[in-house]
């Protein structure tokens, strides 16, 4: 097999294997395809072989326990009491920093005594702030995914044309 040394497979399959080669470069393409096409029968098979042996122990279910495995690292826990200030109650890696933030300033404020007024209320004033970018963050993340645009029709039926678009 002559594989592209930036495909995914690639991690798989090693020299002794497939061909590994440069796309960008035709000329290694070029003898990578000489060199499998003059390649002796023997050694064609023990290259097969030894594929099909990682193919073949690698099922689809190890596949989906792998990829469970990977989607579970990014699973964030929110506590129950803080839920209704995250709305759908989770955030995903890149929203990490500012949850930690929020969390912190959160504890903060739930530390302070209720009787000392001022550092309250300036503890609440960094809760909200860091709550504000997380918030920001969270919105953003719900409209690239549920803010999709609605292809409306006319009333012969048609999708309508974007304005100073042509009719072909």
């Amino acid at each position: 097999m002559v594989l592209s040394k930036f495909a995914g497979a690639a991690e798989d399959f090693n020299e002794d294997e497939a061909l590994l080669v440069d796309p960008t470069r035709p000329d290694e393409i070029a003898a990578a395809i000489s060199k499998a096409a003059h390649m002796p029968l023997e050694e064609r098979v023990k290259r097969w072989r030894s594929m099909m042996d990682k193919l073949e122990s690698y099922t689809i279910h190890h596949w989906s326990a792998d990829y469970v495995r990977e989607l579970d690292k990014s699973r964030v826990t929110v506590p129950a009491d803080q839920y209704h200030h995250l709305g759908l109650g989770w955030t995903n890696e890149a929203q990490m920093p500012l949850y930690r933030n929020y969390a912190e300033a959160l504890a903060t404020y739930n530390e302070i005594d209720p009787a000392d007024v001022a550092l309250k209320e300036a503890a609440y004033a960094d809760e909200k702030k860091a709550y504000e970018a997380l918030e920001a963050r969270l919105m953003h993340t719900q409209g690239r995914l549920w803010d999709l645009p609605i292809p409306t029709a006319s009333l012969s039926g048609r999708p309508e044309q974007e304005p100073g678009a042509r009719e072909d």
